[in-house]
């Protein structure tokens, strides 16, 4: 993002630090996942209120996505991103500790002969993604589908 979102815009807003994410881990981990969500979805709001310059650049960045869309409009896209980034946070940092069985009962991978396939030819892999959404679960389903 550009201006005051520069490319450690969350640093820079005080919400990158240890203690955050230490409190965000402890509680993804002990509290049940809509629990976490409704967290991840109040925070958001006091974030992008908390942190109008980013959330300002954050709208007009959009608005180059999206020129058709009025300022209210572009800016409730805007806390929809916020509220993304959270979602995809807390399923991220729940993932990394699934058994086998609940990361099966949790992720479907299509294509999984092809990816055992090539794992097994023992040549190595490379994997394309589009950069949307739970984006971060695929290096822990990877690793795991490993194991």
């Amino acid at each position: 993002m550009r201006g005051a979102a520069g490319a450690s815009w969350s640093h820079n807003a005080g919400i990158n630090n240890g203690r955050i994410f230490r409190w965000t881990c402890a509680g993804v981990a002990t509290l049940p996942t809509r629990v976490s969500y409704a967290i991840g979805w109040m925070g958001t709001a006091i974030a992008y209120r908390a942190m109008g310059d980013v959330s300002r650049a954050l709208a007009e960045n959009l608005q180059r996505v999206r020129p058709d869309l009025p300022a209210g409009a572009l800016d409730r896209l805007a806390l929809a991103t916020y509220r993304s980034y959270a979602i995809d946070v807390i399923d991220f940092l729940r993932s990394v500790s699934l058994s086998p069985r609940e990361r099966d009962r949790l992720f479907i991978l299509e294509g999984r002969d092809r990816f055992d396939a090539a794992r097994s030819a023992g040549r190595g892999l490379i994997l394309v993604a589009g950069h949307y959404g739970n984006w971060e679960l695929g290096a822990v389903v990877m690793h795991l589908q490993a194991q």
